[in-house]
């Protein structure tokens, strides 16, 4: 007599693969709107989001541009993820000895939540008492006129190149 075995549990994460291996035909479903703002606010990604409904990440960002209120609920589960995570960051921050776990934490924090959570730099380029920058073009001729002789000797003798585009000429002193 055969033995009969049952279909794999898409839930089971310990089979490796079941879910990949799995084509989910989950349709769309109004109801999801509210499951997916409660599962953000226990701090799950859409990762997470997607196999606790039963289907593919890619089929919610497929819902999202095909139904403005799953997209509206997905702003507000991803706003919900965010507060749930700065808010186990603070209580971090409240324990004692936390050390080099705060460096984790914020790396943690930039690579979650990029759009909202990373360090930037900002450099502002500004002329004199913070104007425009001025830019000024000059001729050849203009800026060899302003050399001194010594200037142009130097200039001559630290690259032939620039010597000759400017038309300088090496002066040989002999001895």
């Amino acid at each position: 007599m055969a033995r009969k075995t049952l279909p794999p549990d898409p839930n089971d994460l310990t089979t490796r693969g079941t879910i990949r291996k799995q084509k989910p035909s989950v349709f769309y479903d109004p109801a999801f709107c509210e499951r997916v703002v409660e599962m953000g606010k226990q701090g799950l990604c859409v990762e997470e989001m997607a196999l606790e409904l039963g289907c593919e990440r890619k089929s919610l960002y497929n819902w999202i541009e095909a139904h403005e209120e799953f997209k509206q609920a997905m702003e507000d589960a991803r706003d919900c993820e965010f507060a749930y995570y700065m808010k186990r960051l603070r209580n971090a921050f409240d324990m004692p000895n936390v050390g080099g776990q705060a460096t984790m934490m914020k790396l943690a924090m930039q690579m979650r939540f990029p759009e909202r959570y990373r360090e930037t730099t900002r450099v502002e380029h500004t002329g004199a008492d913070g104007g425009a920058i001025k830019y000024e073009t000059k001729s050849n001729e203009e800026i060899l006129s302003s050399l001194t002789p010594a200037e142009r000797q130097a200039l001559a003798a630290s690259d032939p190149k620039v010597a000759a585009l400017f038309g300088i000429t090496q002066q040989h002193t002999t001895h």
